[in-house]
């Protein structure tokens, strides 16, 4: 009997495993293909809950499967979709997402952030030895980067970056070690913004716990936080940075790049959003100033795409830390449960400053100088494969009349 031709999952995305006949029929293949295709990772399987003899397979899974083998017969669709979410357009040994975990190199993020810092993970990320931060002083800052005191945090950094960036010879060959060296000293430059002053050979968590007056635990809460920023494979900033690395630039016009993109309303705007949720929600009643958001049709949108089955692990690790009693947990639930969705990074970030009463950029500033680490990464993995990325567009403008 011919196989069925693949079609369209007939059950809704809120059904995540689905019994072995509805897969065959799904991809529109035999028994053996399903097999085949777990076998080789493409599809995951569990016990099924209700027959523990039986395998159920992820309905995830399966949908991408029948979208690769329709784009692969549509070379032309497949290359327009290739920049949507969700079809990887480039190979990466930096990071990788699931359902369930986030891996730096291999490693699990939860249980690598546990005890690392930022410099840590930044070798783990760059390939490298912490040997790079141990500069006796630490490396230059940016010109003039101590009187950057005005503003957002985030356009303090671009200018910071812009400044370095400017300086950094045009013709600039990339040699692995001198690119490792400018590595360090774009992060310091981006931690001296934040301090005012020059920053140290000193671990980050240490230079911020001091400049923010902090105790030993919440020291260790920002090296948590500041780990777990570090990477999140190609979102849109992300991707902005390798663009830009592909053509050969500075580490520094790199970053620039990230900073742009994260300075818009969909990032930094995001957290500026909910800082506002919170801060309604500690001085009216908590579900009073949440349905406030929700009828303005405000609150949804932060909590962001919702890649993880049972929520952000990076949110999860953050926000058990902090203590039971906590305001901004009572919140965080309501949100939850008034929205149906589990809360991202970006709160568990907002929630952390407002427990700990840091200053009011603090949540951003985590965020940055985590995820400078991670951009930093992408455009060292991107020059090293030397190809630039050049997509074509398709025109769908009016025709030539000649």
């Amino acid at each position: 009997m011919a196989p069925v031709p693949p079609r369209e999952p007939p059950l809704p995305a809120r059904e995540p495993y689905v019994s072995s006949a509805l897969a065959i029929e799904i991809l529109g293949v035999r028994s053996a293909t399903l097999y085949a295709y777990v076998s080789r990772g493409l599809v995951r399987t569990r016990t099924d809950p209700a027959d523990p003899r039986k395998r159920t397979y992820n309905l995830k899974d399966l949908e991408a499967l029948v979208r690769r083998k329709r784009l692969a017969k549509r070379p032309n669709e497949a290359a327009i979709s290739a920049l949507d979410f969700g079809l990887p357009v480039m190979s990466s040994e930096i990071s990788a997402i699931d359902e369930r975990r986030i891996l730096y190199r291999g490693h699990d993020i939860v249980a690598w952030s546990a005890g690392a810092t930022l410099e840590e993970t930044a070798a783990l990320l760059w390939d490298c030895t912490a040997d790079i931060f141990a500069a006796p002083h630490g490396p230059e800052p940016a010109p003039r980067v101590g009187a950057l005191r005005e503003g957002r945090v985030e356009r303090r950094c671009l200018v910071a970056m812009a400044r370095l960036a400017a300086n950094a010879p045009a013709d600039h060959p990339h040699a692995r070690q001198s690119d490792l060296a400018d590595a360090a000293a774009v992060l310091r430059t981006m931690l001296a913004v934040v301090l005012g002053r020059r920053a140290d050979a000193r671990p980050v968590h240490m230079q911020l716990s001091e400049h923010w007056g902090l105790g030993a635990d919440a020291a260790d809460l920002c090296r948590l936080a500041l780990s777990l920023s570090a990477d999140y494979e190609l979102n849109t900033a992300t991707f902005g940075v390798r663009v830009v690395a592909s053509t050969g630039a500075s580490l520094a016009a790199c970053v620039c790049a990230g900073l742009a993109a994260y300075g818009s309303p969909f990032h930094a705007g995001q957290m500026a959003l909910i800082e506002r949720v919170f801060e309604e929600a500690e001085t009216e009643d908590d579900a009073g100033a949440l349905r406030v958001r929700l009828e303005r049709s405000e609150a949804p949108p932060i909590f962001g795409l919702q890649l993880h089955e049972d929520g952000d692990p990076r949110a999860r690790a953050i926000l058990e830390r902090l203590p039971s009693g906590s305001p901004c947990l009572a919140v965080v639930d309501a949100m939850a449960g008034h929205l149906g969705k589990h809360p991202n990074l970006n709160i568990a970030l907002v929630a952390m400053r407002r427990t700990l009463s840091l200053p009011p950029d603090a949540a951003i500033t985590l965020f940055l100088l985590g995820r400078c680490v991670g951009w930093i990464s992408h455009a060292l993995e991107q020059q090293a494969s030397d190809r630039p990325i050049r997509p074509r567009a398709r025109y769908t403008g009016p025709q030539s009349d000649l």
